[in-house]
């Protein structure tokens, strides 16, 4: 797993803020990328807390999931 957080107060769009939230799982028939962004927050905690709920939401649904196998796409295709 791998992760990277990110926020910046945002004064010239009515004092809010932007939160950000990278993501990578991987894990048995899983190799999967998340990016979570959010704009004109009222604060940073808000931001964080949206972005913890869709995370929470993504993650209830996942874990319902059946892990799948992906062949990967043939280093040479042919036109």
């Amino acid at each position: 797993m791998a992760l990277k957080n990110g926020w910046t107060p945002r004064p010239f769009i009515h004092n809010t803020w932007a939160v950000t939230s990278y993501g990578r799982i991987v894990g048995p028939g899983r190799d999967l990328l998340l990016a979570v962004q959010t704009d004109r927050q009222p604060g940073e905690g808000t931001g964080i807390t949206s972005i913890e709920g869709v995370a929470r939401m993504i993650g209830t649904r996942l874990h319902s999931l059946s892990p799948i196998t992906i062949r990967p796409c043939p280093t040479n295709p042919t036109p």
